[in-house]
């Protein structure tokens, strides 16, 4: 209600049909949030940063109805250029041939915002946050600190794989290996990013077995989160994000 950005979503992927809608923008305010705590398209009217998607578009390409409701202002978020179309970009992309390369069945996937500018590790009271200010002189819309990222896959025998990223939310543009070494670099634990976002994430498996939970955690080495062979590049550079440059 005070920050104006979506602090988590959630959805499951799957490969079969993804890919078969192109892109449909059609960003809009969602109806079931009430003004004044609902951010508009006109937040964004400014120079320096992208409607980040948060649940993003590639992810929904099953269906245009899924496509079309990807672009709801409640999934956005403000995201500096380089940022939303380099490494943010590059890991969404990581994400879908991740579950194009699993046979066995879905990914469920967490992302969400962090606010902790003073890098304490803590979530930062949402008065201190920075505010983007929009051409109609408002300065509404909070902008995220970080953002990150909870992977799951449930084997067939029942057992979960995982791993997670917390991301700086800055204007590093990397591209290729340095863009994988970069990704790899941020890799969290689950435990680490509840702490900094002041979320409790599967507090009923916490409660009721713990060692699922502990086993969740060692099971980041999954050779299913492999960053060999796999090559999604930054679009960075192509659609001219060096505007910003300079902007924080």
């Amino acid at each position: 209600r005070d920050l104006l950005v979506p602090v988590w979503t959630a959805h499951r992927l799957d490969a079969q049909g993804l890919g078969k809608i192109e892109r449909v923008d059609c960003f809009r305010s969602d109806p079931r949030i009430n003004a004044p705590f609902a951010s508009l398209r006109s937040d964004y009217d400014e120079r320096i940063f992208d409607q980040g998607h948060l649940s993003p578009n590639g992810d929904m390409s099953r269906a245009l109805n899924s496509v079309l409701n990807s672009f709801i202002m409640s999934n956005m978020a403000p995201q500096y250029c380089q940022f939303n179309r380099g490494v943010w970009q590059i890991l969404e992309s990581l994400v879908r041939l991740w579950v194009k390369d699993n046979e066995r069945g879905s990914i469920y996937v967490i992302t969400g915002s962090v606010f902790d500018r003073d890098n304490d590790g803590k979530r930062d009271p949402d008065a201190s946050a920075k505010r983007m200010k929009s051409n109609n002189g408002k300065s509404r819309v909070a902008v995220p600190s970080h953002f990150y990222k909870i992977l799951i896959h449930q084997k067939g025998d029942g057992t979960v794989e995982t791993i997670s990223f917390l991301l700086p939310h800055d204007q590093t543009d990397l591209d290729g290996d340095a863009a994988f070494q970069y990704l790899e670099k941020h890799i969290h634990s689950i435990e680490e990013i509840g702490v900094i976002t002041g979320l409790k994430f599967f507090p009923k498996a916490a409660q009721e077995r713990p060692e699922a939970v502990a086993a969740i955690e060692k099971a980041r080495a999954s050779s299913l989160w492999s960053f060999t062979g796999k090559h999604p590049s930054s679009l960075a550079n192509s659609q001219q994000c060096k505007a910003t440059a300079g902007a924080d």
